[in-house]
């Protein structure tokens, strides 16, 4: 063997080595690091109507919709109050880690929905929003700016929104690619929902859909 030969062998096997780093580092989990727990849920629907007319949960799918025109949640409501059909997460916590993961199904027509929450702030109601729009075929957004994916009217879409609240930073995940870290909204307590939630400017119908719906923490 000479010694050219070595040294090309051993470039070779460098060269092998890190790309076997750079491919495992690449394939790393969202969720590596996170330990699945259980979670429940209250649904939110307007007050008026019985569960059935505008949720259901069948062969592991949550279907959730709901009519501007609808009734709020209350008995009485408030001029500016939005109407919903949500599920409301039993899972208060002011300190740790949470991650939201499911997978999304925008119905097309629906625009200007809130579809994801991550509730709880002092400058307002809410850490973090996932709001679902009729543009470019379908599209979600941080709250109402940063837009998040396009094309996802009728297509089965991950979501993955991570809350530290320790720090006080939210990162939001489609299809594994991380889209978005910002700053929460404040120390409080917080906790997640999904579904629709809709105000004036909505569409006259909103329906989302959601799938392998976990809850992680840290």
């Amino acid at each position: 063997m000479t010694k050219g030969s070595f040294v090309g062998r051993g470039l070779a096997l460098a060269v092998i080595l890190s790309v076997a780093g750079m491919a495992g580092e690449a394939f790393a989990a969202v969720t590596d690091g996170w330990t699945q727990t259980s979670w429940s849920y209250t649904v939110h629907k307007p007050y008026t109507l019985s569960l059935s007319s505008r949720f259901k949960y069948t062969s592991g799918t949550w279907y959730t919709w709901v009519y501007k025109t609808d009734w709020c949640m209350h008995s009485s409501c408030s001029s500016n109050e939005g109407k919903r059909t949500e599920l409301r997460w039993n899972n208060n916590y002011t300190s740790g880690q949470r991650m939201w993961d499911s997978d999304m199904y925008l119905v097309s027509g629906t625009n200007e929905a809130t579809v994801q929450q991550v509730f709880g702030g002092t400058s307002s109601a809410t850490a973090s929003q996932i709001r679902a729009f009729t543009a470019s075929s379908g599209t979600y957004k941080r709250y109402g700016s940063q837009t998040l994916a396009t094309g996802v009217n009728n297509v089965w879409v991950n979501g993955k929104v991570a809350h530290d609240a320790n720090g006080n930073v939210v990162r939001i995940y489609i299809n594994n690619s991380l889209k978005t870290t910002e700053p929460d909204r404040g120390n409080t307590t917080h906790y997640f929902k999904n579904g629709v939630y809709v105000g004036t400017a909505s569409s006259t119908r909103s329906e989302m859909r959601f799938r392998n719906t976990k809850q992680w923490r840290k």
